[in-house]
């Protein structure tokens, strides 16, 4: 950081003692043009004696040009009398403009040392505020650098807090008759655990439609932030089951009964629309391994029940969820 401060300051004055070192007065300069082209030069000793000039071109064709390029950055003029005749007078225009050069480059340099010392003084400020605090910019004068005004946190702005926790009703076991609710937490900024559970007990005219189940998850939300629109997920699941003559099903569930427990799992997708701040639909669909242990049951008839085991694979979830989110 030293060194970044250090070496343009050291370059700087390396140049003007380069510079330094090649000035010659005036006065000189005149003489060895004088005494290179063999011209006579009329002057003011006493005027050319304050002015320095770099070394003399030694390049030129000719002493016109070579008291040209030498003239060009001082404050005199020349004027050709005759063929190897000249006179050098101080030009009070040409002293003007110079005088207004070396001003504004006075303006300047201070302008910029101003600002050099704001922006230190800013970042001091900064490097010196509490962490998690505001800096607000004011409004300054023209070419100045901003001041900055250090606000705390709960004065400035009141924060949203975030939602962590969902309640939520599958509308699909609804329409089964069958009463449900899902609670789902979250654990980070893009997990979450879901509880659903689901029963039904009604029994009407020898139908039975009984059933316990519970299929915990666990998801990764995909928009960023839990609660937001996609997200994947896996579960594992236990049900237990009673169910049998249903006239509105044909086959096998009108004419036996079957009483077993199903395991499950597998892996879930879903996404939830954002209806507002609080409420939200939630569409899900989930496939995986089940295995089933089940007991099958003439609807007529004192036979004995037969014991069964299947596994298979399958789709397993299917939900249209109505969320509240708090």
């Amino acid at each position: 950081m030293y060194m970044k401060q250090i070496l343009p300051v050291a370059m700087l004055l390396m140049l003007s003692g380069l510079t330094a070192s090649a000035a010659v007065s005036l006065t000189n300069a005149v003489k060895q043009v004088a005494r290179k082209y063999c011209v006579s030069i009329s002057y003011s000793p006493t005027l050319t004696d304050r002015a320095t000039v770099n070394n003399v071109p030694d390049n030129m064709a000719s002493a016109d040009e070579c008291l040209t390029a030498l003239l060009a950055d001082t404050d005199f003029c020349l004027k050709k009398i005759s063929d190897g005749s000249y006179c050098l007078w101080l030009s009070k225009e040409k002293a003007a403009l110079r005088l207004e050069r070396e001003r504004k480059a006075r303006e300047l340099e201070q302008a910029t040392r101003q600002r050099i010392e704001e922006y230190r003084r800013r970042r001091k400020e900064i490097s010196a505020a509490p962490r998690g605090t505001l800096l607000l910019p004011v409004q300054a004068a023209t070419g100045a650098v901003p001041a900055i005004v250090a606000v705390p946190p709960a004065t400035t702005c009141s924060s949203v807090p975030r939602q962590r926790f969902s309640l939520k009703t599958n509308a699909l076991l609804w329409a089964t008759t069958s009463p449900n609710a899902a609670f789902e937490a979250a654990i980070g900024s893009h997990f979450s655990v879901e509880l659903p559970v689901s029963f039904n007990l009604w029994s009407l005219a020898g139908s039975r439609l009984h059933h316990a189940s519970v299929f915990p998850a666990f998801k990764y939300w995909l928009g960023g932030e839990v609660f937001v629109d996609d997200y994947i997920g896996a579960y594992v699941g236990y049900a237990y089951y009673d169910i049998g003559n249903i006239s509105l099903l044909d086959g096998n569930l009108e004419d036996f009964y079957y009483d077993g427990n199903l395991y499950s799992a597998g892996v879930l997708y879903g996404h939830r629309f954002s209806l507002s701040r609080h409420f939200a639909l939630e569409a899900e669909i989930g496939m995986g391994y089940v295995y089933v242990k089940y007991a099958q049951t003439p609807v007529l008839g004192a036979m004995p029940g037969k014991e069964h085991e299947k596994h298979k694979w399958s789709l397993t979830r299917l939900a249209v969820n109505a969320c509240y989110t708090f």
